[in-house]
């Protein structure tokens, strides 16, 4: 089976799926897996990857597009329905929820949320090419 998961307007993941044993060109069926209108961190959801872990727990993990801040990942439940692979809770993505099952413990660590560690900051310049700025007083 093939599984192709996009977005339509930035709340919601709807997923295109291939039978078994079809034309790749198709038809494809199709379905919303995920309908969040939440504001909130989760809202702006859209593009990612479905995920089998060595236990057998089936996970997402989707960008949300948070304007000038840009995208980060949310890791989001998946549970399967009638052969599709529904996201979140009851339909919502979640904010916080238990850790993946990989088979081995890990202990949970906070992002540092300073930079004092570094010495210097670097970033892209956007414009396209490979050059670094140092951002100076960081």
């Amino acid at each position: 089976m093939v599984i192709i998961i996009c977005t339509a307007p930035m709340v919601e993941a709807m997923v295109f799926r291939l039978p078994p044993f079809k034309n790749i060109y198709g038809p494809y069926e199709e379905k919303i897996v995920l309908r969040d209108t939440t504001k909130g961190i989760n809202f702006g959801i859209h593009q990612g990857a479905l995920i089998q872990t060595q236990t057998g727990e089936w996970w997402t993990i989707l960008f949300v597009d948070r304007g000038p801040l840009g995208r980060f990942p949310s890791l989001q439940p998946v549970t399967w329905v009638d052969n599709w692979p529904m996201v979140g809770v009851n339909g919502k993505a979640v904010v916080t929820y238990k850790k993946p099952n990989v088979g081995k413990k890990f202990p949970i660590k906070d992002l540092p949320d300073s930079d004092e560690l570094i010495k210097q900051n670097w970033e892209c310049s956007g414009d396209g090419t490979t050059t670094l700025i140092l951002l100076i007083g960081h």
